[in-house]
């Protein structure tokens, strides 16, 4: 079927599998830690011309925060870890792609962070 991907499709990838630290800086929490130690480490990848795409999955953001990684989130991290270069967030699936105007924040927040220039640089 055309919306499930061939087994084919995938063996065309190589993955890259490396071991994440088994301690943490004291005072930090481990699975927090590793998770952001991941991220860090497979934008490196990109960054390096090792990878040539980077695809995340949930992660727990007090985790993260605990684990000495003080970020709202996948899109802002990112950002910063690519020089504060302009990010948007994605979600996207066979179908459909959805680009996001903000990234996380407060519900309450949005209308005064929803503007015309913000949506412009989005879709371009």
């Amino acid at each position: 079927p055309k919306d499930i991907p061939s087994r084919r499709i995938y063996e065309k990838y190589d993955a890259l599998l490396i071991s994440a630290p088994s301690r943490a800086p004291r005072g930090l929490f481990l699975p927090g830690y590793q998770a952001g130690w991941s991220i860090q480490k497979a934008t490196e990848f990109v960054l390096n011309n090792k990878n040539s795409a980077l695809v995340t999955g949930p992660i727990h953001k007090k985790r993260l925060n605990a684990g000495g990684f003080r970020y709202s989130g996948h899109t802002d991290f990112l950002s910063d870890l690519c020089g504060r270069t302009p990010v948007t967030m994605m979600l996207a699936n066979q179908t459909l792609r959805v680009s996001l105007v903000t990234t996380h924040i407060r519900l309450g927040d949005v209308p005064t962070k929803v503007t015309s220039k913000k949506i412009t640089d989005t879709i371009l």
